[in-house]
């Protein structure tokens, strides 16, 4: 993997189990084998790097909700009453 997606999959991980408040970028350095100033290159802050991971993770989830609703708006089977 490269550097970037060894950074974010630590990321995901810790801030899945710690929370946004309970994760280091020192935890995310040593689990990622990386070194801060990679953190700093490819993401600037810890907020910047939350931001990425949340938008991986969410894009994907996001696509497949626009998918079905276009499918159910599409099949004229929607109402808002």
């Amino acid at each position: 993997a490269d550097t970037k997606s060894q950074i974010m999959d630590a990321a995901e991980l810790h801030f899945a189990t710690y929370g946004f408040a309970g994760t280091t970028l020192r935890g995310i350095i040593k689990d990622a084998k990386v070194n801060v100033a990679a953190v700093a290159y490819h993401f600037g802050t810890k907020e910047e790097l939350y931001a990425a991971v949340v938008e991986r993770f969410a894009t994907p989830v996001v696509s497949a909700q626009l998918t079905q609703l276009r499918e159910v708006c599409a099949a004229d089977t929607f109402t808002l009453e």
